[in-house]
């Protein structure tokens, strides 16, 4: 069968457990042979890079692609912010692009499938950080007051804000950031766009048209927000469980040690996202019944999966 369509992910030598086992995940769960893995080594050991090229198509060296002048000197690592909107410069001639970040795995294959059929429709297929499950609607919404002890004022509303309009205002201005105030944020991690779409130039657009002042102002998520609701790329959105954001809502461990959504139906989760705090601790996940399960967000080899549940 002819390759059609290409996964990239990269990693540096402090995430290579992480990348190593989205790597076996989509070894032992990516049943398509029509599918390129690509990996960006972002500062490998050599050995790391060797095995990383036993479990994929190649490795690729990453370059600066968008060249801020805070950029200069900055870790390899940083790579990872530039080269997604960029992909097809890495590797043409793919009908679709697929990029999942190293801090992911992939449980069912059957989102890559979603994830190719999304960008066929001619839009970006993405995921939004929303879910019945997740504790709010706007990821990390916040709502401040003023003080009860002013009777005047006392706890009338002060100012609502959200993590995805505080970083556009910053990035850009106050207007596109209130007019995003209760959208969801589309979450750059796992997404899926056709080679030949204008949307890649149009993610470029909007990074070149941010505010950079310092590496804290590089962000992949915040240009691809931009670009999407300033009505520059139009996208196909999928459901949460194919890229879980753990941090905002605990899976739970179905009989055979899968890890599911933690509300019926319990669907197997197709791409296990280990963000913030579930990245730096070990996390109780449940069975489905409420007890405790002896089992880490990470991936697990399905033998091992097996007879550990």
């Amino acid at each position: 069968m002819t390759v059609r369509h290409v996964i990239f992910t990269g990693g540096n030598a402090g995430y290579w457990r992480l990348l190593r086992g989205l790597l076996l995940s989509l070894r032992q769960n990516l049943k398509r042979t029509d599918v390129d893995v690509m990996v960006f080594d972002l500062g490998l050991t050599p050995e790391q890079r060797a095995e990383a090229e036993a479990l994929s198509t190649a490795v690729l060296d990453a370059e600066w692609d968008l060249p801020f002048p805070c950029l200069r000197g900055a870790p390899e690592y940083y790579k990872a912010f530039t080269v997604k909107p960029n992909l097809p410069r890495y590797a043409s001639g793919y009908d679709v692009y697929i990029w999942i970040d190293a801090d992911a795995w992939v449980q069912s294959g059957e989102v890559i499938d979603l994830l190719i059929a999304g960008a066929r429709t001619g839009r970006m297929a993405v995921v939004p950080e929303l879910d019945r499950a997740y504790p709010t609607a706007v990821a990390r919404g916040k709502v401040r007051q003023f003080s009860s002890k002013l009777p005047i004022l006392g706890d009338r509303l002060r100012r609502v804000g959200s993590w995805l309009r505080n970083g556009l205002i910053r990035r850009y201005d106050r207007k596109i950031g209130n007019a995003v105030l209760f959208a969801p944020t589309i979450n750059a991690g796992v997404f899926a766009c056709r080679g030949d779409s204008p949307y890649w130039n149009a993610w470029v657009e909007s990074y070149r048209r941010a505010r950079i002042r310092g590496l804290r102002d590089i962000s992949d998520q915040f240009p691809l927000n931009h670009a999407i609701y300033t009505g520059r790329i139009a996208i196909h959105p999928l459901p949460a469980w194919c890229n879980w954001i753990c941090d905002l809502a605990l899976p739970q461990c179905d009989d055979e040690g899968a890890l599911v959504e933690p509300l019926l139906p319990h669907r197997r989760l197709g791409i296990v996202h280990i963000l913030g705090r579930t990245k730096d601790r070990l996390p109780t996940v449940t069975s489905l019944a409420g007890e405790p399960v002896e089992r880490n967000l990470e991936f697990v080899a399905e033998p091992d999966r097996k007879k550990a549940s």
